[in-house]
């Protein structure tokens, strides 16, 4: 697929995310494993027996999965259900299936509708992998479904979410518009005593020569990197490195564009890079770029990496 076809693609399956709950779901997830996976078998349940607690797997792999799909997954009442799921339906699982075919991966499948997973489910897991140590555990989100349909080909892709037009159409920030529409929209999510990744956030901003005040526009956006990771986690990877790569692009058009030698030659690279994603933003939409700025500076993406030989 396209950029284009890609991004369409997203909207479409989001759209039915949202829609999907228990047996929606379960065959949305049933069509795409099936489709990325040939080794991929689904069990449907049988009378009384039912599915013996599982709802597919991987006999070759010994990789299982089981579904739950509820309407709010945030609700206090289902976090509870999910919490007793998960744990119920591992036991049950590995009472039947382990002696047939030795479980090594257990996915615990739950439509998050990209909100991300209660912390209870994670504790339970933990709980899980120290009662079963031979077993890896894995919550497979809404996010994970995601990577996996949209790394098939498009015909693989057409025949489960339908028709995905081959347009040319200028979607160049797609991702991004989410991404920001995310930031504007969260609470203030500032981790003052966060503590810097290496290399050095204050090494970084000393080695490419930026000025104080862009210094501190980028220390003051890096306080709020926390929810960019939280939309990041509860998204696909294919959605963060969609982003990822268009802020190396517009890093790389800004340090082209601008003459090297001028004095203050970062700066402009740096406010170069803010009027190319947004020329007209407001202060809601500039203040979203700048935490973006900051995730990207800080992990080295955009500006250069401080010359650990030089800096020792």
């Amino acid at each position: 697929m396209n950029t284009d076809q890609k991004y369409l693609a997203r909207l479409i399956f989001k759209t039915k995310i949202y829609a999907s709950d228990g047996q929606m779901f379960e065959n949305l997830f049933t069509s795409i494993m099936e489709k990325s996976n040939s080794h991929f078998m689904q069990v449907k349940p049988y009378g009384k027996i039912g599915d013996r607690k599982n709802d597919g797997f991987d006999k070759t792999t010994g990789e299982y999965f089981q579904v739950f799909a509820p309407q709010d997954i945030h609700n206090p009442s289902t976090i509870i259900s999910a919490t007793e799921k998960l744990n119920d339906d591992f036991k049950g699982l590995y009472d039947y299936w382990n002696d047939k075919y030795p479980i090594k991966k257990y996915n615990f499948v739950v439509n998050d509708k990209y909100k991300g997973v209660p912390p209870q489910l994670y504790s339970k897991i933990s709980e899980l992998e120290l009662a079963y140590p031979n077993v890896e555990f894995q919550i497979f989100t809404s996010a994970k479904l995601e990577d996996t349909i949209l790394a098939m080909d498009i015909d693989a892709v057409t025949s489960i979410i339908g028709y995905v037009a081959d347009v040319s159409i200028q979607l160049e920030y797609s991702a991004l518009n989410e991404v920001l529409e995310h930031l504007m929209q969260m609470q203030d999510t500032s981790t003052f005593d966060e503590v810097l990744t290496v290399p050095d956030f204050e090494e970084k901003i000393i080695f490419n020569k930026l000025s104080a005040k862009i210094a501190n526009m980028l220390r003051s956006a890096s306080y709020q990197v926390g929810g960019l990771e939280v939309y990041f986690r509860c998204h696909s990877e294919i959605t963060k490195s969609e982003i990822q790569s268009k802020m190396v692009d517009c890093y790389i058009k800004a340090t082209n564009s601008i003459d090297k030698t001028l004095d203050n030659y970062a700066d402009l690279v740096f406010m170069k890079i803010l009027d190319d994603i947004y020329p007209n933003g407001n202060i809601s939409i500039r203040n979203a770029i700048m935490i973006l700025m900051a995730y990207y500076f800080e992990s080295c993406d955009i500006f250069e990496k401080p010359n650990q030989e030089e800096s020792v």
